[in-house]
């Protein structure tokens, strides 16, 4: 399991980070090694397209059990989502090279 930081842009200056557990395949570890190498975006890289999905797909419903009640629906499926590397990885790579 890594730690994913996610930021959700809702628009309008809206939106927040928040943090969700995934199982990342061994596969899917070394792309995210790579994807960090060549400085790359997560939702953009080959290869780890199901992966970014699933971080998206914890990251609504994280979002979803934290908002007010009170508050207008907000349509998670308009929002963008960026996906930090975890910084285990990150600080791998870096004494990697």
């Amino acid at each position: 399991e890594r730690e994913f930081w996610v930021t959700i842009c809702l628009g309008h200056g809206d939106g927040g980070d928040v943090t969700v557990t995934i199982d990342v395949t061994d596969e899917e570890y070394e792309l995210l090694k790579q994807c960090c190498r060549e400085y790359e975006d997560i939702d953009s890289f080959a290869g780890l397209e199901n992966l970014y999905e699933r971080i998206v797909a914890a990251a609504k419903d994280e979002s979803e059990c934290c908002e007010p009640d009170d508050e207008d629906d907000i349509d998670y499926d308009d929002a963008s989502y960026t996906v930090a590397i975890p910084e285990v990885i990150y600080n791998e790579v870096q004494e990697e090279d």
